[in-house]
């Protein structure tokens, strides 16, 4: 049987252990006299205290809790990481599949929807992963420039995404709407 230096020690008995409960789940801003106020003389906490070894044993406490924080920290990037990585390529076979369905001569006239969103697309990717920033410059009067989209977060650079998707599938409908009529 495993023992943690914040359960209950052998030698503890039931009231010096709850007192050493009291002070272990006060936090970071603990102290004996917080103890005391709940009801034991401050001197009979002191006793108990290094008797017991409270010190370590809370700073046990302490470290448990924070490799806690940080593997639930951890698995939350990665969490994210996965959907971002996923959102943005999602963002990007949309507008692939899109742009496949657009004429060049549409995409002529109007190329900055289709480049927003292959910028999205990369960025998005590219925040998820980790990787150096970069991706499709179109510099242009009027347009998103790099320094736009590398200010944004993630999460914005997805509702972009998701804009253009539904522009370019707007104009998709537009174009199959006048070749077919």
């Amino acid at each position: 049987m495993r023992f943690h230096a914040w359960e209950i020690m052998p030698s503890e008995t039931s009231a010096e252990f709850e007192a050493f409960s009291v002070f272990r789940d006060l936090g970071p801003g603990r102290n004996y006299h917080r103890v005391a106020e709940r009801g034991h003389n401050y001197g009979t906490i002191l006793a108990w205290a290094r008797k017991h070894d409270w010190a370590a044993r809370v700073r046990a406490w302490d470290v448990h809790l924070d490799a806690l924080r940080r593997k639930a920290f951890e698995q939350a990037q990665r969490d994210v990481t996965q959907a971002h990585t996923e959102a943005g390529a999602w963002v990007r076979h949309k507008a692939l599949k899109a742009l496949a369905k657009v004429s060049l001569e549409t995409l002529a006239k109007q190329p900055r929807v289709a480049l927003a969103m292959l910028e999205a697309a990369v960025k998005i990717e590219q925040a998820a992963l980790g990787l150096p920033k970069g991706g499709i410059e179109q510099p242009m009067s009027g347009e998103p420039t790099d320094a736009y989209f590398a200010a944004l977060e993630p999460e914005k650079l997805l509702d972009l995404g998701k804009t253009a998707v539904e522009e370019l599938q707007r104009l998709t409908q537009a174009a199959e709407v006048s070749t077919d009529g």
